[in-house]
Protein backbone atom coordinates (compact mmCIF):
# COMPACT_ATOMS: atom_id res chain seq x y z
CA UNK A 1 0.00 0.00 0.00
CA UNK A 2 1.57 3.28 -1.12
CA UNK A 3 0.63 6.33 0.90
CA UNK A 4 1.41 9.59 -0.88
CA UNK A 5 -0.01 12.09 1.60
CA UNK A 6 0.47 11.01 5.18
CA UNK A 7 -1.10 14.11 6.74
CA UNK A 8 -4.14 11.97 7.59
CA UNK A 9 -2.03 10.38 10.33
CA UNK A 10 -2.08 13.56 12.41
CA UNK A 11 -5.21 14.39 14.30
CA UNK A 12 -3.90 16.46 17.20
CA UNK A 13 -0.42 17.41 18.36
CA UNK A 14 0.10 14.17 20.21
CA UNK A 15 -2.21 11.66 18.58
CA UNK A 16 -1.95 9.80 15.30
CA UNK A 17 -4.40 7.63 13.42
CA UNK A 18 -3.89 4.33 11.73
CA UNK A 19 -4.44 4.75 7.94
CA UNK A 20 -7.82 3.04 8.21
CA UNK A 21 -8.87 5.46 10.94
CA UNK A 22 -9.90 2.52 13.09
CA UNK A 23 -7.02 2.60 15.54
CA UNK A 24 -5.28 5.44 17.33
CA UNK A 25 -1.89 5.44 18.94
CA UNK A 26 -0.07 8.01 21.02
CA UNK A 27 3.29 9.56 20.28
CA UNK A 28 5.09 9.15 23.56
CA UNK A 29 8.21 10.83 24.80
CA UNK A 30 8.07 13.61 22.22
CA UNK A 31 9.51 16.90 23.45
CA UNK A 32 8.39 19.76 21.29
CA UNK A 33 9.45 23.39 21.46
CA UNK A 34 6.11 25.06 20.66
CA UNK A 35 7.11 25.91 17.10
CA UNK A 36 5.02 24.92 14.06
CA UNK A 37 8.06 23.30 12.45
CA UNK A 38 8.40 20.89 15.39
CA UNK A 39 5.20 18.98 14.69
CA UNK A 40 6.01 15.44 13.60
CA UNK A 41 5.89 14.98 9.85
CA UNK A 42 5.08 11.32 9.16
CA UNK A 43 6.93 9.58 6.31
CA UNK A 44 7.67 5.99 5.39
CA UNK A 45 11.24 4.88 4.68
CA UNK A 46 10.55 5.12 0.94
CA UNK A 47 9.11 8.65 1.12
CA UNK A 48 11.77 9.89 3.52
CA UNK A 49 14.48 8.32 1.38
CA UNK A 50 13.17 10.05 -1.75
CA UNK A 51 13.03 13.43 -0.01
CA UNK A 52 16.55 13.07 1.42
CA UNK A 53 18.01 11.42 -1.70
CA UNK A 54 18.78 8.25 0.28
CA UNK A 55 17.67 4.67 -0.12
CA UNK A 56 14.81 3.31 2.02
CA UNK A 57 17.31 0.81 3.47
CA UNK A 58 19.43 3.73 4.72
CA UNK A 59 16.41 5.28 6.42
CA UNK A 60 15.54 1.97 8.09
CA UNK A 61 19.17 1.61 9.22
CA UNK A 62 19.05 5.09 10.75
CA UNK A 63 15.98 3.91 12.65
CA UNK A 64 18.10 1.19 14.20
CA UNK A 65 21.47 2.91 14.48
CA UNK A 66 20.41 6.38 15.64
CA UNK A 67 16.99 5.61 17.10
CA UNK A 68 15.13 7.80 14.60
CA UNK A 69 11.73 8.77 15.96
CA UNK A 70 9.12 6.21 14.92
CA UNK A 71 5.53 7.43 14.88
CA UNK A 72 3.85 4.09 14.22
CA UNK A 73 3.11 1.77 11.34
CA UNK A 74 1.28 2.07 8.02
CA UNK A 75 0.45 -1.50 7.15
CA UNK A 76 3.82 -3.28 7.19
CA UNK A 77 5.91 -0.11 6.94
CA UNK A 78 7.29 1.90 9.83
CA UNK A 79 6.36 5.58 9.87
CA UNK A 80 9.21 7.92 10.86
CA UNK A 81 9.31 11.62 11.74
CA UNK A 82 10.80 13.36 8.69
CA UNK A 83 12.21 16.23 10.75
CA UNK A 84 14.21 13.79 12.88
CA UNK A 85 15.50 12.02 9.75
CA UNK A 86 16.44 15.38 8.19
CA UNK A 87 18.34 16.34 11.36
CA UNK A 88 20.29 13.06 11.24
CA UNK A 89 21.02 13.64 7.55
CA UNK A 90 22.19 17.20 8.22
CA UNK A 91 24.54 16.07 11.00
CA UNK A 92 26.04 13.44 8.71
CA UNK A 93 26.43 15.97 5.89
CA UNK A 94 28.12 18.53 8.16
CA UNK A 95 30.36 15.88 9.75
CA UNK A 96 28.94 16.55 13.22
CA UNK A 97 28.25 13.90 15.83
CA UNK A 98 24.62 12.75 15.76
CA UNK A 99 22.77 13.44 19.02
CA UNK A 100 21.83 10.14 20.66
CA UNK A 101 18.09 10.65 21.16
CA UNK A 102 15.22 12.25 19.22
CA UNK A 103 14.76 14.71 22.09
CA UNK A 104 18.34 15.97 21.87
CA UNK A 105 17.93 16.26 18.10
CA UNK A 106 14.80 18.37 18.76
CA UNK A 107 16.93 20.65 20.94
CA UNK A 108 19.64 20.84 18.27
CA UNK A 109 17.03 21.79 15.66
CA UNK A 110 15.63 24.49 17.97
CA UNK A 111 19.15 25.87 18.60
CA UNK A 112 19.98 25.95 14.90
CA UNK A 113 16.65 27.65 14.13
CA UNK A 114 17.28 30.31 16.83
CA UNK A 115 20.81 30.88 15.51
CA UNK A 116 19.49 31.27 11.96
CA UNK A 117 16.89 33.82 13.08
CA UNK A 118 19.35 35.88 15.14
CA UNK A 119 20.74 38.79 13.11
CA UNK A 120 24.49 38.78 12.62
CA UNK A 121 26.36 41.45 14.58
Amino acid sequence: MLIRDMSHFLRRDDECLHPTGSEAFRITGVTMHNHPDDRPEPVTAATGGNRLNRTPATIRKWGQRYGARQLGRAGRETVYDYRDLATIDGCIHRGEPIPPTPETRDELRAQRRAAALTPAA
